[in-house]
């Protein structure tokens, strides 16, 4: 995920604190606010059943049901920060429509950076992953997952391993379609930092030989 998807999403993240806040506000106001959270979701039965209810209106109820999951998640950001069916959701939608990109991206930011849950992160997005083979947006969130793991973690091992989990998640992210160049320079560069030099120096030849065989000027 980079910087400019990223504002996007803490922009669309906002909106919905916001929408939320002005629900709550007027319930205040009528007096309504009770010890749970508003329209809350007591319930869910798991994807594959929904799908079967769904009786072929997939796409439709996944719509729905990402709608709701945002309510859902203003709601209880602002009142107790607490989320115990937003996995559930998150499942249930992508079961339903496994293309539905947007979904797999937010829900492993939520799951992530606000629930600290980075094996729910991992599952949904290597979920996206297999059900959108072709797609590199994916692979890469998964990298910047690790990524912020390793950069959050002062314990050797564990940084290791977080590294290593990234560079594999970049590393895919080069053989999918349309995926930039910059991600090739991220493996290059993580690889050298792990003290693989003389792959990185491959990975680099490999590079400037692409590039100038397609006729790309390279500034090194």
């Amino acid at each position: 995920m980079n910087m400019k998807n990223r504002q996007k999403i803490i922009l669309f993240l906002l909106f919905v604190v916001l929408a939320a806040s002005t629900h709550l506000i007027q319930r205040q106001i009528r007096g309504k606010l009770g010890e749970a959270p508003p329209t809350d979701i007591l319930y869910l039965p798991q994807g594959k059943y929904v799908k079967v209810i769904a009786l072929g209106f997939d796409s439709f109820w996944a719509d729905l049901l990402w709608i709701r999951s945002l309510q859902y998640f203003g709601g209880h950001f602002l009142y107790d920060s607490k989320y115990p069916v937003i996995d559930r959701l998150l499942e249930v939608i992508t079961t339903l429509e496994p293309s539905f990109i947007e979904v797999y991206g937010f829900g492993a930011m939520i799951l992530h950076e606000v629930i600290k849950d980075r094996d729910k992160g991992v599952v949904l997005l290597n979920k996206g992953i297999e059900n959108n083979p072709e797609n590199w947006h994916l692979p890469y969130q998964l990298g910047f997952l690790w990524l912020e793991e390793l950069q959050g973690s002062k314990d050797t091992t564990y940084r290791k391993f977080s590294a290593e989990k990234a560079m594999e998640a970049y590393a895919l992210t080069t053989t999918k379609p349309g995926c930039p160049e910059f991600v090739n320079r991220i493996v290059i560069q993580m690889n050298y930092a792990a003290g693989l030099k003389d792959l990185a120096k491959k990975l680099w030849e490999m590079n400037l030989q692409e590039a100038e065989e397609k006729g790309d000027k390279i500034g090194i």
